[in-house]
């Protein structure tokens, strides 16, 4: 069940008026905190190219189950893009 007026309802999909306001609340303090935004930005982008080398590991080790993650992938891209 979802409860409103929370960021993470927000990134969840609901643009609700309380979720807007609490995505606004969370995205002014973000900015406000210039070393620990740095600090994210460098860590998601060691997560996606540790993904990117699983993936590879993947495709290269066990095709049948890199292309199952893949489908569902999309499956996952279609559904969130098509709220």
């Amino acid at each position: 069940m979802r409860v409103c007026g929370y960021y993470s309802t927000y990134v969840e999909g609901c643009r609700c008026e309380k979720c807007r306001e609490a995505n606004s609340f969370y995205q002014r303090k973000y900015r406000s905190q210039e070393k620990q935004r740095k600090a994210n930005i460098r860590n998601a982008k060691r997560r996606n190219r540790a993904a990117l080398l699983a993936l590879r590991y993947l495709k290269e080790h066990n095709p049948r189950a890199y292309y199952q993650c893949m489908d569902e992938a999309r499956e996952w891209l279609e559904n969130t893009t098509a709220n």
